[in-house]
């Protein structure tokens, strides 16, 4: 069947399924009142009639196109008000899983009714959510009049009939829209009477569930509705266009909705190949150069974070090594600037005791080398010495400090060359695999943007070529026709434009999971080496201080006990009732032991720091992942690159639905001037979906 419109949508000003969709997400939230006009995609809405805070929550009002061959009127009916939730939201879309009409409904109908006896036909009605069921129960009794609605409630049980089509009744679901996915959920979806259209407006953020819902963010100073990506100033910064209307697709001759993919053959006629050129120059073009807009923002941030390459890895390594000082938690090592220097620091404090105590068993040597002691050393043949007392134990704290050394240079050894190489990998082994890859990526990318928009600027051309050719042979005719003269045969020489195929890339196999596989390798790869690396040297430590401890309760020992020999010997008890001697001899002992217990503390102390590094090191190193996950690629920017690549991938996947359609009408015309057009057109289709297979890539 053939559509032979005589009036195109696009030639009338008529009120497009895009204008009622924008008028229903946008346009009803701001409760504007008569007298006054509303401007919607260049079209002048003057409002006739309005109607607010109705005791059931109704809010609506009546507009008219001023700018449409026919002067069409619409009834925009406004959404759920939260500022009103028991009207809205407990009086009505609670009751709308149940099977009784809510008031709310009915007054619509009765709104519909009056605005028809005072204004005449009504042409349209629209709504999004409540506004949505609200304008379908309008056009469920009304066949005459067409709905088109964004996101709208279901409507109650048995108000719709399942054997009717509702041709009449258009909807338009978004893709991240909440209450679209709660009703299909839950099965009630078959209570949203007519035809369903899936559109990919809006984002995946949190923060935009409402607008999301809606369709819409508030415009900003030029009218547009975007959502700003980025800090201004930084590279990738931006802004992302998501009123759904923009994301509606509808044929470039009858206006038809073409997300369905059901193509109506239509009669291509004088004029309709220069319709095909406006939109092109008007439309097309500006939609594809803004997919790669957004393209050449990720662009941005991904040459931004490779030229950071060398930044990244030396904050990787900084982070590490502060999380590897902060082992311990002991006040004991505070203040050093290194696991590694603290434990050397300690060590030396360790040291610098001995020389105390050797002081001490000096002192305590010359009362022992007394006139008494003399006599006694003699019969007893007591030998003290420093050497004997002190020398395996500053061995033992020398080989802790060679430890340490071994410590300090595998942590070196891990910052140096470990941090270094766990960016690498990716398709080509790049030094810096995710942005390396991506930086490869984008370039395919941008060699295949560049192209088509080359090719669609050449497709324009030959389009109006073709237009003013199918002008001429009109007005040729004309001529013809009045001279009563056979028309001329010579054809209008078109250029064609350029048959290209643009180059797909290669890289990200694996989407964007390059950067979760990078992390997770990385990540591996450190924690097996830093713990291969420093386990083994912290054990060491350990088992040496434990010989350092057993050490010193050998030298405590001695010292004690030659005290106790000299002090409970016969000599000594004898050599005791003529001087205070023995008494002496314990005097110094105690001096010699006091700082060995000092040290056997602030030993136990480090041990147990060792100890505890030891036990912390698995927790850190999971913990390490987190700052591993930065360094690899910052990941608020990962995430705006992956906005930016949904936000192109939609519109190049819209334009790849268009030039479906446009091959596919261009087909079913026999003139010669239009094969070459239908040549050029599947080229930039093949173009068109190439892009968006390589964009794709980026946005999961």
């Amino acid at each position: 069947m053939e559509a032979n419109l005589t009036d195109r949508p696009s030639q009338t000003n008529a009120t497009t399924d895009q204008d009622l969709v924008q008028l229903a997400g946008d346009h009803a939230y701001q409760y504007v009142e008569k007298p006054d006009k509303i401007t919607v995609n260049g079209k002048d809405f003057e409002i006739l009639d309005t109607l607010y805070d109705t005791p059931s929550g109704l809010d609506a009002l009546t507009v008219q196109n001023m700018d449409s061959k026919e002067k069409e009127i619409s009834i925009v009916y406004v959404g759920s008000d939260l500022d009103q939730p028991k009207r809205d939201w407990i009086d009505t879309n609670l009751n709308l899983i149940g099977e009784a009409e809510p008031e709310q409904l009915f007054e619509a109908k009765e709104y519909f009714t009056a605005m028809e006896e005072e204004h005449g036909t009504i042409d349209h009605v629209t709504g999004n959510s409540l506004g949505g069921a609200n304008a379908n129960r309008v056009a469920i009794d009304n066949p005459h009049v067409r709905s088109v609605t964004l996101n709208p409630a279901m409507l109650p049980g048995g108000m719709v009939d399942s054997s009717k089509n509702y041709s009449n009744i258009t909807n338009y679901q978004s893709e991240y829209d909440i209450l679209t996915h709660v009703q299909e959920s839950i099965d009630y979806d078959h209570r949203v009477p007519g035809t369903n259209y899936d559109i990919n407006n809006g984002l995946p953020l949190f923060s935009s569930i409402a607008s999301n819902h809606t369709g819409y963010v508030p415009a900003d100073k030029n009218d547009e509705y975007t959502v700003e990506v980025g800090t201004e100033g930084k590279p990738g910064h931006g802004f992302i266009h998501v009123g759904a209307d923009d994301h509606i697709v509808t044929s470039v001759w009858n206006g038809a909705p073409l997300h369905a993919g059901a193509n109506v053959p239509i009669d291509i006629r004088v004029g309709d190949m220069q319709l095909l050129a406006d939109r092109i120059k008007n439309d097309i073009s500006g939609r594809i150069a803004l997919a790669g807009k957004y393209t050449s923002n990720a662009v941005d941030i991904v040459e931004d974070e490779h030229a950071r390459f060398n930044e990244r890895v030396t904050t990787l390594q900084e982070e590490l090594l502060h999380l590897l000082d902060s082992l311990v938690t002991d006040p004991l090592f505070q203040g050093a600037s290194g696991i590694g220097s603290a434990v050397k620091t300690i060590i030396d404090g360790l040291i610098s005791v001995f020389d105390l105590a050797e002081e001490k068993l000096l002192v305590l040597n010359i009362v022992l080398n007394s006139a008494p002691a003399e006599l006694m050393e003699s019969a007893l043949s007591i030998d003290i010495s420093v050497e004997t007392i002190f020398g395996p134990a500053r061995r033992l704290l020398e080989s802790v400090k060679d430890e340490v050394d071994q410590l300090i240079a595998e942590i070196d050894k891990v910052i140096d060359e470990e941090i270094p190489a766990s960016f690498e990998g990716g398709k080509e082994m790049f030094v810096d695999a995710v942005a390396g890859e991506l930086h490869a990526h984008y370039q395919v990318v941008e060699e295949s943007k560049n192209g088509l928009l080359a090719q669609v600027k050449g497709y324009e051309d030959q389009v109006s070529g073709v237009a003013e050719a199918f002008n001429h042979m009109d007005a040729d005719l004309g001529i013809s026709i009045a001279s009563n003269q056979l028309p001329s045969e010579s054809p209008a020489i078109v250029a064609e434009a350029p048959q290209i195929k643009v180059p797909l890339s290669d890289y990200l196999e694996n989407n964007l999971s390059i950067k979760d596989a990078q992390v997770e390798f990385a990540h591996d790869k450190i924690r097996k080496n830093v713990t291969m690396a420093l386990s083994p040297v912290l054990k060491g430590i350990e088992v040496l201080l434990y010989s350092f401890e057993s050490v010193l309760d050998g030298s405590l020992f001695t010292i004690h006990s030659v005290a106790n020999v000299i002090a409970y010997n016969p000599v000594g008890l004898v050599a005791n009732i003529f001087t205070d001697y023995v008494d002496q001899v314990q005097a110094a002992a105690d001096e010699v032991a006091k700082p060995l217990y000092d040290l056997q503390e602030r030993t136990d102390n480090l041990k147990r720091g060792i100890q505890e590094a030891n036990d912390n090191l698995p927790e850190l190193l999971e913990y390490f992942e987190k700052y591993i996950d930065v360094a690899i690629f910052t990941p608020s920017k990962f995430h705006d690159l992956q906005l930016y690549n949904i936000a192109s991938s939609t519109i190049l996947n819209e334009m790849s639905m268009l030039f479906q359609d446009i091959v596919f009408q261009l087909s079913n015309h026999q003139a010669k001037a239009i094969e070459g057009t239908v040549a050029t057109s599947r080229s930039v289709l093949t173009n068109i979906e190439i892009l968006q297979t390589n964009v794709e890539k980026g946005t999961k």
